[in-house]
Formats: structure tokens, sequence, C-alpha cells
């Protein structure tokens, strides 16, 4: 992962999770495991919808909300970036065989 996505997603974690669950979160995405740093963020996006849900629009919750969004879009890229990666190794050794 790229330094400056490093620091958005340590950026935006911060403004989402607790303490526990965003240490949990952080140290699964420097580990580059990001399938499960993702399903956090599905947890996570659950628990805002149904806030959501139930409580008056409140402005700090959008707000996390909307952030957990974007970081959800970051994962999901990298995501796809190392399944990518994994595509082309494949092929470079079946092409090597």
């Amino acid at each position: 992962m790229k330094r400056e996505t490093l620091q958005k997603v340590i950026s935006l974690a911060s403004f989402i999770f607790e303490d526990k669950d965003y240490r949990k979160f952080i140290r699964l995405m420097t580990g580059d495991e990001y399938t499960s740093a993702r399903l956090i963020l599905d947890d996570k996006m659950e628990e805002f919808d149904i806030v959501l849900l139930l409580e008056e629009q409140d402005e700090v919750i959008l707000s996390q909300y909307k952030m957990t969004k974007e970081l959800e879009d970051l994962v999901m890229n990298l995501i796809e970036e190392e399944e990518n990666v994994e595509r082309k190794e494949i092929r470079e050794f079946i092409a090597g065989c």
C-alpha cells in the first residue's frame, strides 16, 4: 500500500472507529489483510444503517457514514489491485511452463 493511501486510511479510520476496533482495523490493513478489514467496515456500515434508521439525522453520524463509505472504496481498490497482481503472477507462471 502506498504511503499516501495508508495516511488516508489512518485518517479516516481514526474518525470512524473506537480505539480497540481502530487498532484491529489498522493492524489488518498494514498486514495486507484487506478482505478482513473490509468485513469490519461492513459491520460498521450496518451499525450506521441501524442508528440512522432509529435516530434523527445526526450530523456526526452522517459524517462518519460518509467517511466509512470512502474508506470502503479505498479498501475495495486495494483488494482489486491485489487480485490483479495475483492474476498477473499466475499468467506469468503458466506462460513460463
